[in-house]
């Protein structure tokens, strides 16, 4: 079986630039997709495969659209013949031609409509308004290419192809988007978790498993037990215990990013969802943090938010984590920026003298 892949974005960038993520998008395909056969033509890849591997391409980030094509002789009659035998009565169809080779009889409205006529006369419901299924052909040189079934991919860039991020990751629906956007633009992501409770730690590896094995997202869960610091933040006023967790939280993801030799962090904010999220307090988580700052949801409300989790096949698995980080009932949503900075402090340079035994993550991949 064949397959045309189109990468949409990239073949808007130079010569070079493109070269490099068409390079990158052949390397994860044939790395995802065992036994695959690519090669290139312009604007997009020809890949070839004995098993039906259209849904596999269709997740594998960089890729625009996939068609699974046949080539036909290039003869009027044997393509006639072919959708003859292909075509169902009980369809209506539409046929959109493209000529590729313009020394072709017939421009590709003219070639569409003749082959449309010749289909009817068979007894075809073809419209160009009604349709229930649309025919593409291409024109090429030597033969007709006749697309069969067509599917959207994710778009955005091959995976680890644009840079290195750490993601701050609960296994909800908001980090598990921010790490699939990231993702899909590129990025080779480290979610990082940290928790109290095992069981928290259990579903987030869990939604880790998933978006590896669904989107060939390559990369490894690392996590922080806080459990035997949970007693200090509990001991805070409860109008500033939430805000000053968040901060601990910014403190600690910039130092293991730093670790990590990565450039940014991803958080999973959405903007005034709730009060540690309000423009005024992400100033006071933020400040003082010396790498790239990233929220690909910051501008999404939670409906959206949860329809583009259904629409990735997510929801069944985030849908069960709950949230496990709540510390306070009855935050002050405009809590003192130097109290915060303070009592964040403190705390944080408790959990810094035992980051080494705490971290659990996979050997090599702390600097």
């Amino acid at each position: 079986m064949k397959y045309i892949v189109k990468y949409g974005e990239i073949f808007l960038k130079g010569k070079r630039k493109q070269a490099y993520f068409i390079s990158k998008l052949i390397e994860n395909i044939k790395r995802n997709i065992p036994s695959v056969k690519i090669s290139k033509e312009r604007g997009k890849l020809i890949v070839e495969s004995d098993d039906e591997i259209i849904e596999s391409l269709s997740r594998v980030f960089g890729v625009h659209s996939i068609a699974k094509f046949v080539e036909v002789e290039r003869d009027k009659t044997s393509l006639i013949n072919f959708f003859t035998g292909l075509l169902n009565k009980n369809e209506s169809y539409k046929i959109e031609v493209k000529r590729q080779d313009k020394a072709f009889e017939y421009n590709s409205i003219e070639f569409a409509r003749y082959l449309s006529q010749e289909l009817e006369r068979r007894g075809f419901n073809m419209s160009v308004k009604t349709f229930t299924k649309l025919v593409r052909i291409d024109v090429e040189k030597e033969v007709f290419r006749v697309y069969l079934d067509m599917k959207k991919g994710p778009g955005g860039y091959p995976y680890a192809s644009t840079g290195k991020a750490l993601v701050m990751f609960s296994g909800g629906f908001d980090s598990t988007l921010s790490l699939w956007l990231s993702a899909r633009k590129g990025l080779k992501v480290y979610p990082f978790l940290l928790y109290s409770n095992p069981e928290h730690l259990d579903k987030a590896r869990r939604v880790i498993e998933r978006l590896k094995r669904e989107w060939f997202i390559d990369c490894e869960l690392s996590s922080l037990n806080l459990s035997r610091f949970m007693h200090l933040f509990m001991g805070l006023d409860e109008g500033i215990r939430q805000m000053v967790f968040k901060r601990v939280m910014y403190l600690i993801s910039n130092y293991y990013a730093s670790r990590l030799n990565v450039s940014a962090i991803v958080f999973g904010e959405s903007l005034n969802q709730v009060h540690t999220q309000t423009l005024r307090n992400i100033e006071i988580l933020q400040y003082g943090i010396d790498r790239v700052v990233m929220r690909p949801v910051l501008f999404m409300d939670k409906e959206e938010i949860v329809s583009k989790v259904r629409g990735i096949g997510l929801y069944d698995i985030t849908s069960g984590i709950k949230e496990y980080c709540t510390l306070s009932h009855k935050p002050n949503v405009e809590p003192p920026f130097d109290l915060i900075i303070k009592k964040a402090d403190r705390i944080y340079e408790e959990i810094y003298k035992h980051f080494a035994e705490l971290l659990n993550a996979k050997r090599g991949e702390v600097g």
